[in-house]
C-alpha cells in the first residue's frame, strides 16, 4: 500500500467510532489493500493514479468519511468471495461513491458491497454510487443497497463495455433518470440480476437505456 496511511488505536481521540484498530487512509493509493491493515477509514479521498492497478484483498472493509470518495485514473481489481466481501461504505450513512473517466486499465469488482452512497441534488457529483465514464467493467455477485444520486442512483455506465452480472440492487434511488442503474451510450451485459424497491422520481425505477450501442438485458427479476 502506497499512500497516507496511519494506524490507530480505538483510544485515539480521532477515533471515528469504528472500534479496536483501524487504519486511516487518504490520498493516492497503489499496491493492496490487505485484509489485515482493514478496517480503513477514508478521511480525505482516495485515488488510483493512471497506469497504475490496486488490488484490494477478500474481507477488507473501507469506510468513507461523508464527503470523501474513490476516483480512479487506473485500474481496479476488487475481487472478494461469498464468504468474505469486500465492503464499501459510509461512515455516518453517506459518502460520495466511486467515479472513474477514461481510466487506463478494466474495473473489475466481484463479491464487493456498496452501500449509503448520497449525492443530493445540491451535490457536485450527480451520477451514480459507481459512476463509470469511457472503460471496460465487471461487475458480479455483489450488492448495491440504500444510495442515491441524481441519475443512476447504484450505477451510471456512460460510453462503458460491461458485464453486469448476478448482483442484487436493492433500495436504491435517483431524481431523474435509472433508480438502479442508468446506461448511455455503452454496450453492456446486464444478465441474471435481482431488483428490489428500488425508486426513481422520474423515469425508470429500474433501469433507464439511452442512446444504446449494444444491450444485451436478460433473466433479471
Amino acid at each position: 500500500l502506497c499512500g497516507c496511511s496511519d494506524r490507530s488505536l480505538f483510544t485515539d481521540p480521532n477515533d471515528p467510532g469504528l472500534g479496536g484498530v483501524f487504519t486511516t487512509i487518504n490520498g493516492e493509493l497503489s499496491g493492496t489493500l490487505l485484509k489485515s491493515q482493514s478496517p480503513y477509514f477514508v478521511s480525505e479521498n482516495i485515488s488510483v493514479r493512471s497506469g497504475t492497478t490496486l488490488s484490494i484483498e477478500a474481507g477488507t472493509l473501507i469506510f468513507f468519511k461523508s464527503d470523501a470518495g474513490f476516483f480512479i485514473q487506473g485500474g481496479l481489481r476488487a475481487i472478494g468471495n461469498k464468504d468474505q466481501p469486500i465492503i464499501f461504505e459510509g461512515f455516518g450513512n453517506s459518502w460520495i461513491g466511486i467515479h472513474s473517466e477514461n481510466p487506463t486499465d478494466s474495473l473489475i469488482f466481484i463479491f464487493c458491497r456498496i452501500e449509503e452512497v448520497y449525492l443530493p441534488i445540491s451535490s457536485d457529483i450527480k451520477y451514480g454510487a459507481i459512476e463509470i465514464t469511457n472503460a471496460n467493467l465487471i461487475i458480479k455477485n455483489s450488492y448495491f443497497y440504500f444510495n442515491y444520486a441524481q441519475y443512476g442512483g447504484a450505477l451510471s455506465l456512460l460510453y462503458c463495455n460491461s458485464e453486469i452480472t448476478n448482483n442484487i440492487f436493492y433500495e436504491n434511488e435517483s431524481l431523474d433518470y435509472g433508480g438502479a442503474i442508468l446506461s448511455q451510450n455503452s454496450s453492456n451485459k446486464i444478465i441474471n440480476n435481482t431488483f428490489y424497491k428500488n425508486y426513481c422520481y422520474s423515469f425508470g425505477g429500474i433501469l433507464t437505456v439511452v442512446d444504446p450501442i449494444y444491450e444485451e438485458i436478460q433473466n433479471n427479476l
